[in-house]
């Protein structure tokens, strides 16, 4: 498995102008691998980022499979959500327009 190319795009969509409640976190991204065969991730963060462009770097830099890739970034998502002690901290992850549950 080679990685060829990464697109990824982040965007901040405020919420309560005071305090940021209802705030979403999206992280946008596509790996595409030597074969030309593309991954498409789609990560809605709600009140907090679920996933930090490190985090994704050093997911992709130790992964040896698509699938390392695909679980790693599932269980870093859920390692948010529930690490978090702000109990309203939730997200969506869709891998290639399907959702995955992540609040578990």
């Amino acid at each position: 498995m080679k990685i060829k190319d990464v697109r990824y795009d982040f965007e901040h969509i405020p919420g309560c102008p005071t305090c940021d409640y209802g705030s979403q976190f999206i992280n946008d991204f596509t790996i595409v691998f030597e074969d030309n065969h593309e991954t498409n991730y789609r990560i809605e963060g709600d009140n907090g980022c679920l996933i930090s462009e490190g985090k994704l770097v050093v997911i992709l830099a130790n992964a040896t499979s698509e699938e390392e890739i695909t679980n790693n970034i599932i269980q870093s998502c859920k390692d948010v959500i529930n690490g978090s002690s702000i109990h309203y901290y939730s997200g969506k992850l869709y891998i290639n327009d399907k959702e995955v549950n992540i609040d578990e």
